[in-house]
């Protein structure tokens, strides 16, 4: 295996399940568990993870040749499908477990 190859699987290692992991992390777990500061650190934490994986992401469609889930060459719009389905996805998600959070629990 060459470098390029290792890093090519380590980019997307990083935006198929280390990120998600961590934002399921900050977003589910620290906000529900824990203290309000602990709550301001999830939310920034959160957006960097998201920000980071639209990054990486895009990174790997344009250096690392990324691939769809179906095996096709990822093309600049399919990762603005992931990027709008991502601001779709987390940010609502956040809110939904911070009002939860707040008024239900």
């Amino acid at each position: 295996m060459n470098s390029s190859s290792f890093l090519s699987l380590i980019v997307r290692l990083y935006w198929l399940i280390v990120a998600p992991a961590f934002i399921i992390y900050f977003s589910l777990i620290r906000i529900i568990v824990n203290n309000e500061k602990s709550v301001k650190v999830s939310i920034v934490g959160t957006s960097i993870l998201l920000a980071s994986t639209i990054i990486v992401r895009y990174i790997d469609i344009r250096f690392f040749n990324g691939t769809t889930s179906e095996g096709e060459k990822a093309t600049i719009k399919d990762w603005y499908n992931y990027t709008k389905l991502s601001f779709l996805i987390v940010p609502p998600g956040t809110a939904l477990l911070l009002l939860v959070k707040n008024y239900i629990l």
